[in-house]
């Protein structure tokens, strides 16, 4: 069986792996290690998904393709962008049905939007445990504290059924912190460059 990693050939034994999940599950812990994470795999030449349940004794080729975990947050801060943009220009919308007590369609626009936020947290938080440098040298500390309480305030609301302050939280203050942030995404990606330029001079 013959191993490669973005294209390089690489020469390994599997004392322990008995199937091809075992295989790929150690791969990714060495991967890992060196803050690389799989973003692609081909067995036979064929993509993983489609021979996930392939005898291990069939398998020729392992392709595993890679990006860095620098690389990987560039793309979640670039969707964030995106996903801003579309949250501001849905408020009005929210707004407006919560208004004329639409409240089915308007709660449905809600969950989404809260299920976006949720992920700029995630994303957020998992940055911040990765690349507190660049967190502490961007100032993100307090803005990540405002984004929290105002997560935290939208939750309440739809717990309490409060759409009058649900209306307003969304209107005025999840807006601006996420305009905040907007403003902040170009220097995370300098940073988040420069790291990975250096990770791969290093290398």
């Amino acid at each position: 069986m013959d191993i490669y990693v973005d294209k390089e050939k690489i020469e390994t034994q599997f004392i322990e792996a008995t199937t091809i999940i075992d295989i790929l599950k150690e791969l990714e812990e060495n991967l890992l290690k060196d803050r690389k994470i799989i973003s692609d795999i081909k067995i036979n030449d064929i993509e993983f998904q489609l021979v996930e349940n392939i005898n291990t004794i069939e398998v020729k080729k392992i392709e595993i393709f890679t990006v860095t975990e620098e690389r990987l947050f560039i793309e979640s801060f670039r969707e964030m962008e995106t996903y801003i943009e579309n949250f501001v220009n849905g408020v009005d919308r929210i707004v407006d049905l919560l208004a004329k007590d639409s409240q089915h369609e308007a709660m449905n626009m809600v969950v989404d939007a809260v299920e976006g936020l949720e992920w700029i947290y995630n994303v957020l938080y998992k940055f911040k445990i990765n690349y507190n440098n660049i967190f502490e040298k961007i100032n993100l500390q307090e803005l990540f504290e405002d984004f929290q309480y105002n997560l935290e305030e939208l939750l309440e609301c739809l717990e309490k059924k409060d759409d009058i302050m649900l209306s307003d939280i969304l209107e005025y203050e999840t807006v601006e912190v996420l305009r905040d942030l907007q403003a902040l995404i170009p220097e995370i990606h300098n940073s988040l460059e420069e790291e990975d330029k250096n990770k791969i001079l290093n290398s």
